[in-house]
């Protein structure tokens, strides 16, 4: 065993450098590291995976106004391995794992593709949307579709379809621009971000009536639920925030901030490590933050305005569907990150353990 003279150039030196204010981060493994990027032909928006095949879609308008596609992409290669093609100007896209069947709303054509998974092909298009139809959100239990007519900012309700004849059955209305629709299925609630008057309505969906409308951040627009804890979060792209609501009682608990800027998209998580990500389309950037403190630990660079955002929660890789990069950012996340203002408390442990051992070291202990 060393003796203290031996041992004590080390914490002497790191609590000099941490006096002295020079900083290194003691986290030496990233959260997050991007694996791979995956260019595609056109713009991406959106972004969805199969965890149990292990393969991608994203919807990719080539010309808006002539031709879209789905891209089909294998998880294990990380290759295009087929190219749907949908309406005009596709951009929402949601699965049903149970009928096999993908979803995509084409916004120029007002329509919804409907799109067999095992074959790739395209089944059906749902016409009669309003204008500019923009996202969508599977109930698998239920069995129905619902898309939000945005109207570019200015529309102010979403079509509900029933996904066994693929008809349009009812219009419920929202906030202003209604934009993402998020579901929580065992609830059978429905949340919709409305992004011109910064609220989210919450629906009945046995009912198909509001039954509330939650005042939000600014430009809200997308949403993910938490099924377990029955929270939902909420992009505030303007506010450069996560509105976090208690689904229990429809009112905003938390408000997280992000880096000014960040213009937060897309938002989903990683069970396993409890980890939620965050697509910034205003600095192309993925934002991690651990859930179990709602602190930001990471911010990743990515392609140019990522908008789309998935993980496989299987094998953990997350997907990021870059709009003008046209491409799919790739990136792992395993190692355990610390918090910056954890890293500062560290610093000033180790100096003060420094200082310890040196007074130790005088006193010939």
């Amino acid at each position: 065993m060393k003796n203290l003279k031996e041992l004590s150039f080390f914490p002497i030196s790191i609590g000099f450098l941490a006096a002295t204010g020079f900083c290194f981060n003691l986290n030496t493994a990233k959260a997050a590291s991007l694996l791979t990027t995956i260019s595609l032909p056109g713009r991406a928006f959106e972004v969805e995976v199969n965890p149990n095949t292990n393969t991608i879609y994203a919807t990719n308008g080539i010309t808006p106004f002539v031709t879209s596609t789905a891209a089909v992409i294998d998880g294990s290669t990380n290759f295009i391995i087929d190219s749907i093609e949908v309406g005009q100007g596709s951009q929402g896209i949601d699965l049903d794992f149970d009928t096999n069947k993908i979803y995509v709303v084409n916004v120029n054509s007002q329509t919804v593709s409907v799109i067999d998974e095992l074959t790739n092909s395209v089944l059906d298009t749902i016409p009669g949307l309003e204008f500019k139809p923009r996202l969508i959100g599977v109930n698998p239990i239920t069995n129905k579709i619902y898309v939000s007519n945005n109207g570019n900012g200015s529309g102010t309700n979403i079509s509900v379809i029933n996904a066994d004849n693929n008809n349009i059955t009812n219009t419920i209305t929202t906030g202003l621009g209604p934009s993402d629709i998020a579901i929580n299925p065992l609830k059978n609630t429905i949340y919709v971000t409305n992004q011109t008057d910064n609220t989210v309505s919450v629906i009945d969906g046995n009912s198909e009536t509001v039954i509330a409308t939650i005042p939000v951040g600014g430009r809200p627009l997308n949403a993910w639920v938490d099924i377990d804890k029955n929270q939902i979060y909420i992009s505030n792209f303007l506010d450069d925030t996560i509105s976090i609501i208690d689904g229990f009682n429809n009112q905003v608990i938390e408000t997280l901030p992000l880096s000014i800027n960040t213009g937060p998209r897309r938002i989903d998580i990683n069970p396993n490590l409890n980890r939620l990500y965050v697509a910034g389309a205003g600095n192309n950037t993925l934002t991690v933050i651990d859930r179990d403190t709602n602190k930001v630990i990471q911010t990743l660079g990515v392609g140019d305005t990522p908008t789309g955002l998935v993980v496989n929660s299987v094998t953990g890789l997350i997907y990021v569907a870059n709009l003008e990069g046209r491409s799919i950012s790739v990136v792992t996340d395993s190692a355990k990150a610390i918090p910056e203002s954890d890293l500062t408390i560290s610093f000033l442990l180790i100096g003060t353990l420094g200082t310890i051992l040196r007074f130790t070291r005088r006193r010939g202990v």
